[in-house]
């Protein structure tokens, strides 16, 4: 018993890779692009983002300054009003975050009167 295709399919059969390559997005392309696209995703989400990798737990208590040069505050109206909260009863203190590394942390008070800190790693004390 022979099966017999209907006339319009008739003309696909038979085509390879090397036939399909005049066609714009054919199937094997978008498996690329869609397999590379959800790797992509998947790697993006699993990694932490630029803030998260940055902000050491050794410095608590304030966000970070939009504007910091090392434990400088840089941004248009920083103060230095020193002591702000910190054990140390001064605008900076030396901790160890868990990864080891020794931090300078400085608190600072924004130009609209919100507190915020800066940090740079350093040797200890």
């Amino acid at each position: 018993m022979k099966l017999s295709l209907p006339s319009k399919h008739a003309a696909l059969v038979g085509l390879g890779e090397s036939h399909l390559t005049h066609i714009k997005f054919g199937r094997n392309r978008f498996l690329r692009v869609a397999g590379a696209t959800l790797f992509g995703t998947a790697i993006s989400v699993m990694l932490p983002t630029e803030s998260a990798m940055a902000y050491p737990d050794a410095c608590y208590g304030f966000a970070e300054c939009p504007c910091c040069y090392h434990e400088i505050c840089c941004e248009s109206g920083c103060m230095n009003v020193g002591y702000l909260g910190c054990y140390s009863g001064q605008q900076c203190w030396y901790a160890q975050a868990s990864n080891g590394i020794y931090y300078k942390c400085c608190d600072w008070k924004r130009s609209n009167g919100s507190p915020c800190l800066c940090y740079t790693a350093t040797t200890c004390c």
